[in-house]
């Protein structure tokens, strides 16, 4: 019916409202449900001290790593990668089947070298400073065993620890939850 329709419109212009009311009665609960983004500063703030959070943006034709190293007045780095999801899909899911191998063969190695350099060689500078690194990943490379990338002198894994994390708010969500900020 036409009253319905109107009835129907008029819901879709307004701002929804549940949002809103569920903050007011259970702030925690809303922000479990919905989290509200911070911003650089407050990713930043609630990162232990020599934490580099990295995070992946996986696109059609390419990948965009950001790193936010911790404390005050640090600001998000962009760095583009020239590799899209089906690369990185393909890539990653052949690399697995390697590593299923016992042992894995050398053409594991070189790939584990090879995907070390595309993910994280553009992360030089800021990975060599850090002292853990933080890692929230997008599409395909959440399938990729980041502790078994290598660089020309070990796997990830023995160079520094890593943790992993769905969002930088849900980390800094975590750490108050924590009481450590």
């Amino acid at each position: 019916t036409r009253a319905a329709q109107e009835r129907l419109a008029a819901l879709r212009e307004r701002p929804p409202q549940i949002p809103d009311r569920t903050r007011r009665a259970s702030p925690r609960l809303a922000e479990l449900r919905e989290p509200q983004p911070l911003d650089d500063a407050g990713v930043a703030a609630h990162l232990d001290p020599g934490t580099l959070l990295v995070a992946y943006s996986i696109g059609s034709e390419r990948t965009v790593a950001f790193a936010l190293e911790a404390g005050q007045g640090k600001e998000l780095q962009g760095y583009l990668i020239a590799a899209g999801e089906d690369e990185l899909r393909r890539r990653i899911g052949d690399w697995r089947k390697r590593a299923q191998a016992s042992p894995p063969g050398p053409r594991f190695q070189a790939e584990a070298r090879a995907l070390y350099e595309l993910l994280l060689g553009p992360l030089a500078e800021p990975i060599g400073r850090a002292q853990r690194l933080v890692i929230s990943a997008d599409g395909p490379v959440h399938a990729l065993p980041y502790a078994a990338l290598a660089d020309e002198r070990a796997f990830l894994a023995e160079s520094k620890p890593l943790a992993f994390v769905s969002s930088g708010t849900v980390n800094a969500r975590q750490a108050v939850a924590r009481g450590q900020r």
